[in-house]
């Protein structure tokens, strides 16, 4: 019965003139869905013995995610603002361990929303026995924050309690990291929303990126996810032009191959920004308001068709992150990889060995032509497993601000010769003559321009260049003083608040 009902079907709907015409509309559809799921790792790597902390590890793509690490034998810390023992976050993590077989899955208390509790988690991780940390992945910011015209400052409090997040977590567990073996592949990585290309004309005219109540909900999010891009690019600045670490060594023995020159990278943290494309669950569903009314449930579920067939799943939303986690640094570059970044003009061993051990003489092959093995770019944007170029216009210095900023770097190197003041930390333990600053000088100009004095970052033009980094970073460290004093009557773990205050300045 049910095959009669079949082939009656098939002949009222799919006649004999119409197959190709079906078989054309079904290749089409199967081609826009694969290019709408975007591109595929082509990498992996063993993960066991190292560790990482993932924020929104508990949304569809977080959970994904963590899958993904587990079954490579990776240690996970997922925070969560909920109690670790409470039955859904218990019983997924158990579900986790058992379906990955790695035991190494934990969730830890630590609510994005209030620095004490930030503060409290980084505190407990450092003092903790174990405070070995191979990367932190940063995918709360990732999903859609949906407009609110009942009350417009709630979406902008998400987003910024986000970003300060983001912000505080890094600074706070950065000493940490920096004091971990060179030998160790560090790395920090913030997944953004696809929306980043919105606000390329916002940054311009406002390179500090700061929200307003009045803008539509694609630019306020594009505007957040560019923050992040520039954000991670003037911290691999940050760390770049820190005291360099020395190349890491190789035993015999060891398969990786240090590069030396570090025009590729300096340091052995590497902060990328990854966008995960527009998912279905974590962008799509957001962006309708399911939960806010039937008639947005009704017509999310009539839109499912063309949903399902232009976003992505969760699975194909890791891919980028996955990518930026598996490919290789230049001081982790494999032997096999060295060999493809090796020279093409350099003659082969074989040959040479060849020619060395007959006695007639032989003219050498030419040594094949190799490919040059993709590694990391460090404070690179990732999308679909490819580094992305923004094209966004270099943001320039004031001129007024740019003089200034000049003629106090001029005069704190004028100083450092006739006084024991520490630029470092700026206590003063003598008083010898020398230059002093002018009166008409503000304080903030003054430590600006001792900052810089101490880390003087290349102006590489790279998303922004140096003083959108430098705008962002300031920017955040306003909103950061300011959101602490907001929550100042929540008591912080002891002893928190004391380590972390000094870590906000870089």
């Amino acid at each position: 019965m049910v095959l009669v009902i079949l082939q009656a079907l098939y002949n009222n709907y799919f006649p004999e003139q119409r197959l190709y015409q079906v078989l054309l509309a079904g290749v089409v559809l199967f081609t826009a869905w694969s290019y709408a799921q975007g591109r595929k790792t082509s990498r992996d790597r063993d993960l066991h013995a190292r560790t990482f902390i993932i924020t929104g590890g508990f949304t569809s793509v977080g959970i994904t995610l963590l899958q993904s690490l587990a079954s490579r034998g990776a240690h996970v810390i997922a925070l969560t603002p909920l109690d670790p023992e409470s039955p859904p976050t218990s019983t997924l993590i158990d579900l986790l361990r058992s379906t990955t077989s790695n035991e190494q899955i934990f969730a830890e208390h630590c609510d994005l929303t209030s620095p004490p509790s930030i503060h409290a988690f980084a505190s407990n991780f450092i003092k903790g026995k174990d405070q070995r940390l191979d990367g932190i992945i940063f995918a709360h910011e990732y999903r859609h924050v949906p407009g609110n015209p009942s009350d417009p400052e709630v979406p902008v409090r998400m987003r910024k309690e986000g970003a300060l997040a983001t912000f505080l977590m890094t600074t706070l567990l950065l000493p940490s990291l920096l004091v971990a073996p060179v030998e160790r592949d560090i790395r920090i990585i913030s997944v953004v929303n696809p929306f980043y290309a919105a606000a390329k004309g916002k940054a311009v005219t406002n390179p500090r990126l700061q929200a307003s109540l009045t803008e539509p909900t694609i630019m306020a999010e594009g505007a957040r996810a560019l923050r992040s891009v520039i954000l991670m690019r003037h911290l691999q600045r940050i760390l770049d032009a820190l005291p360099a670490a020395q190349v890491p060594k190789t035993e015999s023995a060891s398969s990786a191959v240090p590069v030396v020159s570090q025009d590729q990278q300096k340091s052995n943290i590497v902060c990328v920004t990854v966008s995960g494309g527009i998912s279905r669950t974590d962008t799509v569903y957001p962006m309708f308001g399911v939960e806010e009314s039937i008639a947005r449930r009704v017509l999310y579920i009539l839109a499912q068709p063309i949903i399902r067939l232009l976003s992505r799943t969760p699975y194909s939303s890791i891919q980028t992150i996955l990518h930026a986690l598996f490919l290789p640094t230049p001081f982790k570059l494999g032997s096999s990889d060295a060999d493809t970044s090796s020279d093409p003009t350099a003659p082969s061993a074989t040959s040479e060995s060849t020619s060395t051990s007959s006695d007639t003489p032989s003219t050498p092959k030419p040594a094949p032509r190799r490919t040059k093995a993709e590694i990391l770019k460090p404070g690179a944007l990732y999308s679909d497993c490819a580094v992305l170029t923004l094209g966004l216009p270099v943001v320039k210095e004031d001129e007024d601000a740019a003089d200034e900023l000049q003629e106090l770097r001029d005069e704190v190197k004028e100083r450092k010769g006739g006084s024991s003041k520490d630029i470092k930390t700026g206590s003063s333990t003598d008083t010898a003559a020398g230059p002093k600053p002018k009166s008409a000088k503000s304080e903030k100009a003054k430590a600006k321009a001792q900052k810089t004095e101490q880390i003087e970052l290349p102006n590489d033009g790279e998303y922004g260049g140096e003083v959108a980094g430098r705008k962002v970073w300031e920017a955040l460290e306003e909103e950061l003083k300011a959101w602490e004093k907001e929550h100042a009557d929540a008591a912080p773990a002891a002893g928190s608040e004391k380590e972390g205050a000094s870590t906000h300045s870089l």
